[in-house]
């Protein structure tokens, strides 16, 4: 959002970048108390695959972090 807003007015940036947070603010909230019910419903092996599976994404989302940003150094270099 932060990369979007750069090329806008500031009274638009600041809309685009603070109008998802009460929405994301729910969404945390709804799927932090709903914890305990996806733990005994997945049990010990499914918390196991997920934790596993939210792992690679994370490593992917850094992965591709990393590569805009060589990209956009790169493209701006002399």
């Amino acid at each position: 959002m932060v990369l979007m807003a750069r090329d806008q007015s500031p009274a638009t940036a600041s809309l685009r970048c603070w109008s998802p947070s009460p929405s994301t603010l729910i969404a945390a909230y709804v799927i932090l108390r709903g914890g305990t019910v996806v733990q005994k419903v997945l049990g010990q092996a499914g918390l196991a695959m997920l934790e596993r599976v939210m792992g690679l994404l994370l490593a992917a989302i850094a992965v591709q972090f990393i590569a805009d940003g060589g990209r956009e150094l790169l493209s701006k270099a002399p």
